[in-house]
């Protein structure tokens, strides 16, 4: 269940043993903290900020490389 910080913003997200701290970039299983590439956390941390909504290629693309990498 998503929890709010104090901006009203959703920054931590839990999904079945995971947990993603946006603030602070981490994302843990059974609390325990897990390597992710950066490119890896921009994905997942695009993914959970768009629920119930279709997140496209294209629109990864330009996330991670906006100028036509």
């Amino acid at each position: 269940m998503p929890e709010s910080s104090t901006s009203h913003k959703v920054r931590q997200f839990r999904f079945g043993a995971f947990e993603l701290d946006m603030r602070l970039g981490v994302l843990r299983r059974d609390g325990e903290k897990l390597a992710l590439p950066s490119q890896a956390m921009q994905i997942l941390e695009i993914l959970v900020s768009s629920p119930k909504q279709l997140v496209t290629r294209e629109q990864l693309r330009q996330a991670l490389w906006p100028d036509g990498t």
